[in-house]
């Protein structure tokens, strides 16, 4: 008989927070957060994986009015010589850029979740994700048949009620990857199609005269290319999607535009020390100018274009980064910094950690946003924040052999 085994892992968070990540004016946050993930290897060739976590109100997604539980992963996998295939609730990570991954578009993202990793904010989705290698080349081809969306910070208008409109009908999404692995290079195809997982602002005019802006999920086409190469303590990294949106440009007020977004940007390795920089660049194509909407809908407009990151035709992001361990990994320090000179908005996040023991850390941090309110930085001023928090993790792995 086969033999099987077991890790489980768990971690408990306990943090003050000068605010939370849902655009209010709420002030001194306490809230707790425990997370678990259990692997077991049921037999030679069969896994199941399962990753969740239970958190104050504080910290879970917006809907939640009790404290409760989100799971993040719950999947099978299956494997067998070169092939394998995961079924179930899971996390994707396409492409390879720091911080920006226009890529990036399969899993949901929490982006409300107070957490000081932006890791820990991916959410699964439920997939049907096969892979298959030859030699130094990975297809990996997916099917979503379930939508799940992500958390976006919507700001709170006096007078108006938000509307979440999930797509419906069929929602089946799905895609196709085609990944080369080199020993200095490596670079990846991928086209995915499904409802966009964030939400966008699309009001309707008479809806919002009775005080409600419907948001919206549109199907939308990704075709990407992503790329790393190294050479010695360099790395290069690069990506480029091209999003095809349906009903691109229909309306000033509620369609979403179809647009080209990359990024490229390098990575030097100092020893204790690491840093990287990069640029990119965001095309919209339909564009219209939202300023120039029939009142009374000027402001609706503005505000729909900020949340969907259209209030431009053109937009060019600058961001760097360092980090910093001490030998014994005692001390970690990292500090990143955005910034869009077309709009002068800004966003400084800097970290701080010490690993009291094997078991506990204590951290602390905190993230600033400025600039013009009408813009992908400046719309989260309520969202900056100063945090410190400690953590306590422990892991385990058992073991039989029949």
């Amino acid at each position: 008989m086969a033999g099987s085994g077991t890790s489980f892992d768990a971690r408990l968070s306990t943090s003050m927070w000068s605010g939370n990540r849902r655009l209010d004016d709420e002030s001194g946050v306490l809230h707790l957060l425990g997370g678990m993930k259990i692997e077991r290897a049921l037999t030679a060739s069969t896994a199941m994986s399962i990753d969740g976590y239970l958190a104050s109100e504080e910290a879970l997604p917006s809907g939640y009015s009790e404290g409760g539980g989100v799971l993040r992963e719950a999947y099978l996998n299956f494997k067998r010589g070169q092939s394998q295939c995961r079924l179930g609730l899971q996390i994707f990570a396409w492409g390879r850029a720091d911080v920006v991954n226009p890529t990036d578009n399969v899993s949901a993202v929490d982006y409300s979740l107070l957490s000081e990793s932006d890791a820990e904010q991916k959410l699964g989705v439920f997939a049907a994700n096969f892979a298959y290698r030859f030699d130094s080349i990975v297809i990996q081809a997916l099917w979503q048949p379930i939508f799940r969306r992500s958390v976006t910070p919507l700001p709170r208008l006096e007078g108006f009620r938000y509307v979440t409109n999930d797509p419906a009908g069929a929602r089946k999404s799905g895609g196709v990857r085609l990944e080369f692995q080199g020993e200095s290079v490596a670079w990846a195809l991928s086209y995915f199609r499904g409802h966009a997982k964030g939400e966008n602002l699309a009001p309707d005019p008479d809806r919002a005269a009775q005080g409600l802006l419907d948001t919206n999920h549109p199907m939308t086409d990704t075709l990407g290319f992503d790329v790393e190469a190294l050479a010695g303590r360099w790395v290069f990294r690069g990506e480029v999607a091209y999003n095809s949106v349906e009903g691109s440009g229909s309306s000033v007020l509620a369609s979403r535009e179809s647009f080209l977004f990359g990024v490229a940007g390098v990575e030097r390795d100092f020893g204790k020390m690491s840093a990287f920089a990069q640029i990119s660049v965001r095309r919209v194509f339909d564009y219209q100018d939202p300023s120039l909407a029939p009142e009374p809908l000027t402001a609706l407009a503005i505000a729909s274009a900020t949340l969907n990151e259209e209030g431009r035709r053109s937009s060019l992001g600058l961001g760097a980064g360092v980090t910093y361990g001490t030998s014994d990994m005692r001390w970690t320090w990292s500090i990143a910094v955005g910034h869009l000179p077309g709009t002068k908005e800004i966003s400084i996040r800097p970290r701080l950690k010490y690993q009291i023991s094997d078991t506990a850390s204590c951290w602390i941090g905190g993230d600033w946003f400025g600039g013009a309110r009408e813009g992908a930085i400046g719309r989260l001023h309520e969202n900056s924040v100063v945090f410190a928090g400690l953590t306590w993790s422990f892991s385990r792995q058992a073991g039989t052999t029949n």
